[in-house]
Formats: structure tokens, sequence, C-alpha cells
């Protein structure tokens, strides 16, 4: 396995407050037309322990929760055309209302995707950890 983690992003919200918003993925609906908009994403569907969607160029994503730690980590399991693979969203609370979130992806991967994505599956994390600090605001 290799582990790949986006930097440390800011959030104006509490750690209840974001875990909150992640511990279930209804509450994702309201992204619904964000995330579809472009095009990009299709087939997207949620439900409390679930998020799905096809992707150009990746095929089919599930994310499915596997493990909460309130306040602290919201542990997934990821599956795709690719492989299966770990992602964490970790939270960091700093003061009673801000936090900071990184996300971190365990995943293994054959040596020729891994050669051709490696770098692009860490910048693409830490451009997925911004987004979501910033949806949070």
């Amino acid at each position: 396995m290799t582990t790949y983690q986006s930097n440390f992003k800011p959030v104006d919200k509490s750690s209840a407050e974001v875990f909150a918003a992640f511990s279930d993925l209804t509450k994702l609906e309201k992204m619904r037309e964000k995330i579809t908009e472009s095009g990009q994403v299709q087939d997207f569907s949620l439900s409390e322990n679930e998020l799905s969607f096809s992707a150009a160029m990746a095929g089919k994503i599930t994310l499915r929760i596997a493990e909460r730690i309130p306040n602290e980590k919201i542990a997934f399991t990821l599956q795709s055309v690719l492989n299966d693979a770990d992602l964490q969203l970790n939270i960091k609370e700093t003061s009673p209302a801000t936090s900071e979130i990184a996300l971190v992806m365990d995943a293994d991967l054959p040596p020729m995707i891994k050669m051709m994505l490696g770098n692009k599956l860490a910048e693409g994390l830490d451009k997925m950890a911004e987004a979501i600090a910033k949806g949070l605001k």
C-alpha cells in the first residue's frame, strides 16, 4: 500500500460541525447540483453510509463509511475500476470554533498506474481537501 496525503486545510467550523457534516452522507444532497453541473460526474447517488458516482476517465467510484471516530476521523473504503483503497477524512480542532481537515488515502496500485498517477493522486487529494474546506464555509 502507498499512502497519499493532502495538507491540512483550515475550516471555520468546530471539529464537531465538520464531523456532523460528513458522518451522514445524505447531508451532501445539497451539493448534488454543484457536483454534477460540470458533466464530469454522472449517476450520483447517496445514502447515509455510501456515496456512488461515475466519473469521466475513472469509471464508477463508490465510497462507503467504514469507521467513525466522533470529531476526529471518518474512514471510508473506496472502490473503483483501478483498485480498492482506504480514504480518511482527518479532523483536527484548532480552537472551539475552528479546525483543520486533511485527506489520507492508502492504495495498492499496480506499478504502472502508480508511476502514472502517484503525483496526481497527491495533488488531487489536496484539491479535494481544499474544496471540502471551502464547501464548509
